[in-house]
């Protein structure tokens, strides 16, 4: 433990989700089963950040990295779950097999091989071929289908969000507020949750799930409004509009092409003509670790808390942060740092008023989770995307 939080702390090893853990300033060894954990406030989401889906806290076994190297890990992974590592064939598989001896139990299945196909209608056929026995991201439309013979369907509600954030950071439109309020007049973003999504998933009236804390029914999202998008973008400066470049990923989201598609159209209609650039997995990454979304991004994000998910897109200097606001960074500061829940969600709530107001983002929606599976497996999804299969077995 102690290993492994003095090498994720450490600033040379740019630990991924830095901001998740970054209120710890040291881990202490009190005895053989125990340590102490020091931060410099408190850290009232520390259970949530030290959960599961942390990927900045991973345990990591210091002698396996002392005699192979610090890069032996991004190649051939051990550790105490569920799956030991098999193998590993870049944009191909990656393939487990189950550990008899993991602490919670023998998995029922033992063997997995994940398989990249991002292409949906192939991902489909191939769970009706048999050739997969899960398969993500399933389009309401072929729902009614797949939920039938040697398939189905099997949702989860999910604390995941589709939103698009505009790089406020580099000259250009996108730093005059007026600008972003325009943008989020002008994307009817009800119409394309019904004709894209099938009105499955929540609409969301700020980039927080709405069953986060602090999460208040009563904010509403930006209506639909053209004529009032243009006028702002008139006393803007921009009477006739003007191009941005958007960065995005293919195949990554559900609908996620489409739900770009259909949000570039409605900016053209207001005098917006937006350029979008596909990235692959890998080129993404590199992008993001430059911090070079140019202009507005299609980036994904989740969590239950507010300092979970507006602490790392949006106070200042962040790794995923696009936008700077002292104001907002001190209110963000204090609700991460004081166990009162009423101080806490009087912080939050002053915060969504600057993040409404300033509208550094377009909030979209907070999707289910969509899967089909063969109709002999038992399987219960997680609401945060990750599939743990620890549990499954087939009937």
């Amino acid at each position: 433990m102690k290993f492994t939080f003095d090498r994720a702390l450490n600033p040379e090893f740019k630990a991924p989700y830095f901001s998740r853990i970054s209120a710890i300033k040291s881990v202490e060894i009190v005895d053989k089963h125990t340590v102490n954990f020091k931060t410099a406030a408190p850290f009232p989401t520390m259970l949530y950040s030290l959960g599961e889906a942390s990927f900045a806290a991973l345990i990591v076994p210091p002698k396996y990295v002392a005699e192979n190297g610090p890069d032996a890990l991004q190649k051939k992974p051990i550790g105490t779950g569920p799956y030991k590592f098999v193998e590993w064939v870049k944009d191909d598989r990656v393939v487990m097999d189950a550990n008899a001896d993991y602490w919670g139990g023998a998995p029922k299945v033992k063997k997995i091989t994940w398989r990249p196909i991002a292409e949906v209608r192939t991902r489909i056929a191939e769970l009706k071929s048999g050739g997969i026995d899960v398969a993500g991201d399933i389009p309401p439309e072929d729902v009614p289908a797949l939920n039938a013979g040697s398939t189905k369907v099997i949702t989860a509600p999910s604390d995941f969000l589709f939103f698009f954030v505009f790089d406020t950071l580099k000259p250009g439109p996108l730093q005059n507020k007026l600008v972003r309020q325009a943008l989020n007049y002008a994307v009817d973003a009800d119409a394309i949750q019904k004709s894209i999504l099938g009105g499955i998933g929540n609409r969301i009236a700020i980039t927080l799930p709405t069953n986060a804390f602090g999460y208040d029914k009563a904010w509403q999202p930006y209506p639909f409004d053209p004529a009032k998008a243009k006028q702002l973008l008139a006393e803007a400066g921009f009477p006739d509009g003007f191009t941005i470049p958007l960065v995005t990923r293919q195949g990554r989201y559900l609908k996620d092409k489409e739900i770009v598609e259909a949000t570039i159209g409605y900016l053209a209609k207001v005098g917006v003509k937006v350029e979008p650039k596909y990235l692959e997995p890998g080129v993404w990454a590199q992008v993001s670790e430059k911090k070079a979304r140019d202009g507005i991004s299609y980036p994904g994000w989740s969590g239950l808390d507010p300092d979970l998910v507006w602490y790392p897109i949006l106070f200042t200097g962040q790794y995923q942060s696009y936008y700077a606001n002292a104001e907002l960074d001190a209110l963000l500061t204090k609700g991460r740092q004081t166990l009162d829940e009423k101080e806490r969600l009087d912080a939050y709530g002053k915060a969504a008023a600057i993040i409404k107001e300033e509208a550094p983002h377009i909030p979209m929606f907070q999707p289910s989770l969509i899967y089909a599976t063969g109709s002999s497996l038992n399987w219960v999804p997680r609401g945060d995307s990750i599939v743990d299969l620890r549990r499954a077995e087939f009937r």
